[in-house]
């Protein structure tokens, strides 16, 4: 097999739920062997949270779970134990990144913050996700990736489906994927990639402080730099006249931008050039806006008789900047991304075969893959405490009884 981008790379996540596990599943499948570090007994908090393939409550059939730790391993430990903390430790001594998204100080009170860690292994890159950061006045206080999407103004600016200005700040729904988490995640890997980057090349190594209000805040930064500069505050009531409208039509919705004249005037060819968009309160974009009421109402009458499909061709045909909204199954089952080969058959022991999203991007040279199925709680203590740290199996069983592992 070709050799992939960070296949000499050993990582340790030792986190809860979404953001570490993300960030380490990106390495993962760009060929990191991950190792996740999860409690004994009952794993990642993430392995009791639905939805659950079949509808079946299950440790191994959370549906977030199993697609957030595709290509890694996991192995069980209690680190509060002392025993426990000697393995933590022997495991660390072996890593190149330990990613960790506990509360700032809870590392510490194990005795396992990065200083004492980077005795036990002086090149370890330890990588934090927290909901404010290491430092701060807001440091110590809990959150969660609601926390972060509003603590970051993203709820402020988010449209509300209704398209109604007024209403109270809304997060995206639950279902379209808990963004604080997932984009923190994704920021980790980036600055911890730069971080392993800069250890072999310079030989300095880092700890790495992610805040999941910063990521939020730098994700939505028209808004605040807004604010800096006009001391005006750039709402959903400020963003809601639009040139770029979400509009029915006879068998969905499509998304489209009239803000530049060619863009109106290949709706309006698309269109048949009716007379009223020949009116000169339409003439120009600043008329457009003025009447966008009417416009809306206009265009959507002709939206009704079309499809989707018809709709989003013609207007690629014109240069339009129109889109098709799509449901889940719509995407499922994209020609677009059947023919790019993006989704990636995966077989587990617990739920069979199924369907994962695969990588937005393709490296020639080093491929991204999808190398093994979620693992089972544990799956690898033998693997990893045995063959590696030199434990016996008579080991492991103590460990186990003693609930270390």
């Amino acid at each position: 097999m070709t050799e992939q981008a960070l296949s000499d790379i050993r990582v340790l996540e030792y986190g809860e739920r979404t953001a570490a596990a993300y960030c380490t599943k990106l390495l993962a499948e760009l060929g990191a062997e991950v190792v996740k570090i999860e409690k004994p007994f009952r794993g990642d908090d993430m392995r009791s949270r639905g939805p659950f393939a079949g509808d079946i409550p299950h440790i191994e059939r959370s549906i977030p779970f199993l697609y957030l730790n595709t290509s890694k391993m996991s192995v069980t430990l209690e680190p509060k134990t002392a025993s426990g903390r000697k393995v933590f430790l022997e495991l660390v001594e072996q890593a190149d990144i330990l990613v960790e998204n506990h509360l700032p100080g809870e590392m510490e009170g194990l005795g396992l913050d990065y200083d004492t860690l980077k005795e036990v292994n002086p090149r370890l890159i330890m990588t934090s996700i927290t909901p404010f950061g290491q430092t701060g006045a807001h440091r110590d206080y809990k959150g969660y990736d609601l926390t972060a999407v509003h603590s970051g103004v993203l709820a402020s600016v988010t449209p509300a489906v209704s398209l109604q200005p007024e209403r109270e700040p809304l997060r995206a729904s639950p279902a379209a994927g808990m963004q604080a988490e997932y984009q923190s995640g994704a920021h980790a890997s980036f600055a911890t990639m730069i971080a392993f980057w800069a250890r072999q090349t310079t030989g300095v190594t880092q700890h790495i402080d992610v805040s999941q209000q910063e990521v939020m805040a730098m994700c939505t930064p028209i808004p605040l730099l807004h604010w800096s500069y006009e001391k005006a505050l750039l709402t959903r009531a400020t963003r809601s006249v639009t040139l770029t409208r979400l509009q029915p039509c006879r068998d969905g919705y499509i998304l489209s931008m009239t803000v530049q004249q060619r863009d109106w005037e290949g709706l309006c060819d698309m269109m048949g050039n009716p007379e009223w968009t020949r009116d000169e309160k339409f003439k120009d974009m600043m008329g457009r806006m003025a009447n966008i009421g009417e416009m809306t109402s206009r265009v959507g009458e002709w939206m009704m008789e079309h499809d989707r499909e018809e709709i989003y061709y013609e207007g690629q045909a014109r240069g339009c900047p129109f889109t098709a909204t799509y449901t889940p199954e719509d995407v499922v089952k994209s020609r677009q991304l059947k023919e790019r080969g993006f989704w990636i058959e995966v077989d587990h022991p617990e739920t069979g075969k199924v369907a994962y999203a695969g990588a937005p991007y393709n490296l020639s040279k080093t491929p991204w893959q999808l190398k093994r199925h979620a693992p089972l709680l544990g799956e690898h203590n033998e693997q990893v405490y045995c063959r590696r740290l030199g434990y016996s199996k008579e080991d492991l069983s103590r460990m186990r009884e003693a609930g270390i592992i």
